[in-house]
């Protein structure tokens, strides 16, 4: 995949080039800057996702579970139909629709389990921590009958004011 961006013109002359050497092409607007910052948002979200795939197979080892398994459903976690559901959430900052559980209910209680249950068998959980602290935070904002995944405007928030071109409204009841 390569992501490009420029004038409109140029990129139609050139994309027979382009597409000769990449399987897919996403041409990203008119700035030529954004293919780079693109790219860095791809390779962040995977670092991030690697990270938090090692740190919950640490975290599984240590319990004597199967790792064959937590491989599975790992796998079967990223094909879960609800994920894209998420991206679309986070992405419109729509937080009113519950789809698993609420900020308060199950999910958040079940980060609170896993970072104490790391800490009595000496498993560093970074990412719980952030997501944990993030929870408390989103609770502060009154959020806690939004759907769990609220957490995430904390990032937003902690960014300071958007461009207001690329704001769109929080819904969050």
């Amino acid at each position: 995949m390569s992501f490009v961006a420029g004038e409109p013109a140029i990129i139609e002359r050139s994309r027979p080039v382009l597409e000769a050497y990449t399987a897919k092409l996403l041409v990203l607007g008119d700035k030529p800057a954004f293919p780079a910052s693109f790219k860095l948002v791809v390779n962040f979200f995977a670092a991030c996702l690697l990270e938090t795939m090692g740190e919950a197979f640490t975290f599984a080892e240590k319990q004597g579970l199967n790792l064959e398994t937590v491989a599975s459903m790992i796998k079967e976690l990223l094909q879960h139909p609800a994920m894209p559901r998420y991206v679309e959430k986070i992405r419109k900052r729509n937080f009113e629709e519950i789809l698993g559980s609420t900020l308060n209910g199950a999910g958040s209680k079940d980060v609170r389990y896993i970072s104490e249950t790391a800490a009595e068998f000496h498993v560093p959980l970074p990412f719980a921590s952030v997501v944990r602290d993030k929870i408390i935070a989103a609770q502060a904002y009154g959020w806690g009958e939004c759907d769990w995944s609220v957490f995430t405007e904390i990032a937003r928030l902690n960014a300071g004011p958007q461009d207001t071109k690329q704001k769109e409204n929080v819904s969050t009841a």
